[in-house]
């Protein structure tokens, strides 16, 4: 609602005619909270910027960390299968049920027997283990349960087997192997955790399928990218291995490199984790009926995927040498954090907007809807600030970047006054309120200045275009 305009920016070089109504767009595209009508749901998508040609995107070969994996042939190829997100049929595959049936009382005859095993030994001494032992069903290979964790993991598993949920037991099945996996090290890289997100948004999803709940789409798409995430996750936990590997053996620079790859995973895997959350924050918006909040929400969840996607790029152009492409893809990543961290502060502001008028304090309502405005105002101009820098174009950039600092210390101050009401303190909420009035003010003078610098520029490209239709008016008129 706030950031209609901002759909469709493309990243170009400064042309020298330009409308003079060139902001009046962008600023028309920000509507204010105050209004009750109901926002499109946005799909907002950054195209990449580049330096080089306007009218073409930087193009690298669709490859995971190509110097990396070339040291890596191990893992070079390396897939992770994720089991299906819908239920297998049972029907044409019976042996499904069957074996996990097998599974279940293979299991507890072990933990049974575990557990007579150690009632003897308390009972009869140490002398009867050899015996005992003896008694363990020697079809199934004993295993220990390492913790906690994983004891949870397979109580949702046998759980989900039961209710006939299999995708959702294969998930918590996985998550219990991380678990065990990760019992083994000294630290823990998180995979486990992230299966366990992964099978929570399936069985939301599935939920929401079987109450005809039209927000299915945003649980599937929550669990798509926990499952991402999961995928980066765990190259992230192979390239710390194979930079051991390779420290182990004295190869500095091989240990340099995988440690980079590792880092920069872990990074990737961290911002696909912050738009899971934040579908799953616009999720929890639609179910309380706070569309505006929702959206904002699902804007913040594309920004952080495209961070990924820039910082994916970025990287690969880095390895290959390509610092034209390199930094095209790291402006575009600063733009959309930029953005990002914007609309996240106008999302906290709306719900406390929310839990204001929950309360019934209808002015301090008022003053946080003030605030997310302000602060979407703020965002929106910084990405345009970030587009004029990378295009060269000094003018629009000092105006966008004037306003949007403008905007976000007016959303400040109406912060302060917020915080001087609740205290008691009338005079402080009239001094913050008045500062905040004045920001305001500033940023409609630097918006009504690049407007009039536009429209002279306009101006006198329409007295040159005149000047040269007289002159070959004249040339003509010469030749008769």
């Amino acid at each position: 609602m706030l950031f209609a305009q901002n759909e469709h920016i493309q990243f170009e070089k400064p042309q020298l005619q330009m409308d003079p109504k060139i902001v009046e767009g962008v600023e028309e595209g920000i509507e204010g909270l105050m209004t009750k009508e109901k926002p499109k749901t946005p799909s907002v998508k950054l195209p990449p910027i580049t330096n080089t040609n306007p009218n073409k995107i930087p193009t690298t070969q669709p490859v995971h960390l190509i110097a990396v994996q070339n040291l890596l042939p191990d893992i070079q190829g390396a897939k992770i299968t994720l089991p299906s997100l819908t239920r297998p049929n049972t029907a044409s595959s019976g042996m499904v049920q069957e074996k996990t049936l097998l599974q279940i009382e293979d299991d507890t005859k072990l933990i049974e027997t575990g557990k007579a095993i150690e009632t003897s030994i308390k009972e009869k001494g140490q002398d009867t283990v050899q015996q005992l032992t003896e008694h363990i069903p020697q079809t199934t290979e004993p295993r220990i349960l390492q913790n906690q964790e994983e004891l949870d993991f397979l109580a949702k598993a046998a759980q989900a087997r039961t209710t006939g949920h299999y995708e959702e037991a294969d998930l918590w099945t996985k998550a219990a192997e991380a678990s065990a996996a990760e019992a083994k090290i000294s630290e823990k890289n998180g995979i486990a955790t992230l299966w366990g997100k992964v099978a929570e948004a399936t069985i939301k999803a599935r939920e929401a399928n079987s109450n005809q709940n039209d927000k299915i789409t945003d649980f599937w798409a929550i669990a798509e990218l926990w499952a991402h995430a999961v995928r980066i996750a765990q190259h992230a936990a192979e390239y710390r291995i194979q930079a051991a590997k390779a420290k182990l053996s004295g190869n500095e620079t091989n240990s340099d490199c995988f440690d980079n790859a590792a880092d920069f995973a872990s990074l990737r895997a961290q911002l696909l984790e912050e738009a899971s959350e934040a579908m799953k924050q616009a999720a929890q918006a639609k179910e309380a009926n706070q569309e505006e909040e929702a959206d904002l929400w699902i804007i913040l969840a594309q920004r952080k995927e495209e961070i990924e996607e820039y910082k994916t790029e970025a990287a690969k152009a880095k390895l290959s040498g390509n610092e034209t492409d390199y930094n095209s893809f790291s402006n575009a990543a600063n733009a959309a954090s930029s953005h990002a961290d914007g609309l996240e502060a106008a999302t906290e502001a709306l719900k406390k907007a929310a839990q204001a008028k929950k309360a019934n304090k209808r002015e301090e309502e008022a003053l946080w809807l003030k605030i997310a405005q302000q602060k979407g105002k703020a965002a929106t101009y910084k990405i345009l600030a970030v587009k004029a820098k990378s295009s060269g174009n000094k003018i629009n950039f000092d105006c966008f970047d004037n306003m949007s600092n403008a905007f976000e210390a007016a959303s400040e101050a109406i912060k302060k006054a917020v915080q001087a009401k609740e205290a008691n303190q009338e005079e402080e909420v009239a001094i913050q309120l008045k500062i905040a009035q004045q920001k305001e003010e500033e940023a409609e003078k630097y918006h009504a200045e690049l407007n009039k610098y536009y429209a002279e520029l306009h101006d006198e490209s329409d007295d040159e275009s005149d000047d040269e239709s007289d002159d070959k008016s004249g040339d003509e008129s010469g030749e008769f």
